[in-house]
């Protein structure tokens, strides 16, 4: 399945209603954003807090992992609750789509899907990430977080 076809049919969000993660409308802008991050082998995104990117973000990252075998992808954030957040939306995805894909979440810093495909979120120690081969890194506002560290 195409990514656009898979976020327009799949792309649920934070926003709540009746206990169920609702369906969000996919823009066009946020189609150029998910465009440009599979174009692209580097993509350094500045934006703004309201615009849902990371619940885009964590959609984008449930097809990558529900459609690729083996592939594995780094998250790190500033907080434990950041990388709960993430983890959240990315399993929520996987489930929503419904199709034999079973994500096992180990722990809090790691859903695995039975394909092999992995995502593991790191906010303490970066250093952790180490010796994974990685295919995809996402720092969510983490590089601050990594800049005070490394002035101390």
């Amino acid at each position: 399945m195409e990514i656009h076809e898979y976020l327009d049919k799949y792309r649920k969000g934070y926003i709540k209603k009746n206990g169920e993660y609702d369906k969000l409308e996919y823009y066009s802008f946020e189609k150029d954003f998910i465009n440009h991050i599979n174009d692209n082998k580097f993509s350094l995104i500045k934006k703004s807090r309201q615009i849902h990117a990371t619940t885009l973000l964590a959609n984008y990252v449930s097809w990558l992992l529900i459609f690729n075998d083996k592939i594995n992808i780094g998250y790190v954030s500033p907080n434990r609750a950041s990388n709960t957040h993430f983890l959240n939306l990315v399993n929520e995805s996987i489930r929503n789509f419904n199709f034999n894909i079973t994500p096992r979440v180990n722990n809090t810093r790691e859903i695995r899907l039975n394909n092999d495909s992995t995502i593991f979120a790191m906010s303490d120690n970066i250093n952790d990430l180490c010796g994974k081969s990685l295919n995809i890194l996402i720092f969510d506002e983490a590089t601050s977080a990594l800049d005070s560290h490394a002035e101390q």
